[in-house]
């Protein structure tokens, strides 16, 4: 059996368009909470690389420190440069340690950590051995020719360049994962301007048709109830819907029926007379209720559109929040830019340290040479 809305009751077709616009405006609703949880996983991943780049910066401080205070006890035999690599000592396992539970999840990376792990073990352990060297008796000489082998050097090389591997990808990462909280922002403004077009169109046809589906009824009911009131009993109303207004012309016209086949009779027309009053304040009465139900449609329509227009508000909102969004996306750009800034800053620091500590072998090898001149 084919469904025609025109024989659906009144209360049902009320009905429907509400359901029909709750549909939409949850579905408005779910795909936003979607979107939003898009956007907040995005950020997440943005800071985690931050977090990433953060750590490797603090294992090469730690590497630094640690190489300065075995230099300085090496040529001074001071204990005091001993202070910044013991204190170094205990956070570089630290940080690598939390460096790979941050990158577990990147095979790549975690290779990256163990090989740099292992590199820094060897490190630490050319660190160590000098040290302990320097403290034996004649260990400046002993501890000299480990360092003069250029291994520590090497290693530190080898240290430097798996630390730029590391932080290579996790830029390429922090590239890629900067654009997704943007393009997500962008479906889902496009996605919310789609749903509140539709669900505008959906009302303004669904009003239409509900109002028309109404009204034109009552129109029809109300020019033959004028007709048939002019003396024209032959008239149809030609209402052919199931609704109550189908069924009240239904019966309207049973009744026009009936007082053809019985306007032969005066006291038949008389009762005819008072039923044809009766039926007239019954549709009256009729009549006001459709009136009621025509006000309590103008009425669902008002709130309609107030409900559109707090879709309207939570969209300005919504985009606040992105344009919000956006703005913190800049900020962390900008401490990203901050920290290549402090890490080329402190690569240049190194780089001095490294040619001082240089400068102060060549110095003692030129006292040394002199003492020995003196000696012959």
């Amino acid at each position: 059996m084919k469904l025609n809305f025109n024989n659906l009751r009144i209360t049902t077709k009320l009905f429907s368009g509400f359901t029909i616009m709750l549909v939409v405006i949850l579905a408005v609703i779910i795909i936003s909470y979607k979107n939003s949880d898009k956007i907040i996983e995005s950020t997440d991943m943005i800071i985690h690389t931050h977090v990433v780049l953060t750590n490797l910066a603090k294992i090469k401080a730690d590497l630094i420190d640690l190489e300065t205070g075995q230099r300085g006890f090496i040529i001074t035999g001071d204990k005091k440069y001993l202070e910044p690599y013991k204190k170094s000592l205990k956070i570089v396992k630290k940080n690598i340690a939390h460096l790979q539970k941050l990158t577990s999840g990147n095979k790549i990376q975690t290779k990256r950590l163990n090989y740099l792990k292992e590199l820094v073990e060897i490190k630490l352990n050319e660190l160590n051995k000098t040290i302990q060297l320097r403290q034996q008796e004649n260990g400046f000489e002993k501890a000299k020719e480990i360092i003069l082998t250029d291994k520590g050097k090497k290693i530190m090389d080898k240290i430097r360049t798996q630390i730029k591997k590391i932080e290579n990808e996790e830029l390429i990462l922090l590239h890629i994962r900067s654009s997704d909280p943007e393009r997500s922002r962008k479906n889902s403004l496009n996605m919310l301007a789609a749903l509140l077009f539709f669900s505008i169109l959906f009302s303004v046809i669904i009003s239409f048709f509900t109002s028309r589906s109404i009204t034109r009824p009552i129109k029809a009911l109300h020019n033959g109830i004028i007709i048939v009131g002019k003396g024209d009993l032959d008239h149809k109303l030609g209402i052919n819907t199931q609704d109550e207004i189908g069924q009240l012309s239904k019966s309207f016209e049973s009744m026009l029926d009936k007082l053809k086949t019985t306007m032969s009779s005066k006291n038949i027309l008389e009762q005819e007379i008072e039923t044809r009053k009766q039926t007239e304040k019954k549709f009256l009465e009729v009549k006001i209720n459709l009136e009621k139900s025509k006000t309590e449609l103008i009425t669902a329509n008002k709130e309609l559109a107030y409900q559109n227009e707090e879709k309207e508000k939570r969209a300005t909102e919504l985009i606040i929040a992105n344009k919000e969004l956006a703005f913190q996306n800049e900020e962390k750009e900008k401490r990203a830019t901050e920290l290549i800034i402090a890490n080329k800053e402190l690569a240049y620091q190194n780089e001095e340290k490294e040619k001082r500590a240089t400068e102060l072998i060549e110095a003692k090898e030129q006292a040394e040479k002199s003492d020995r001149l003196k000696s012959a």
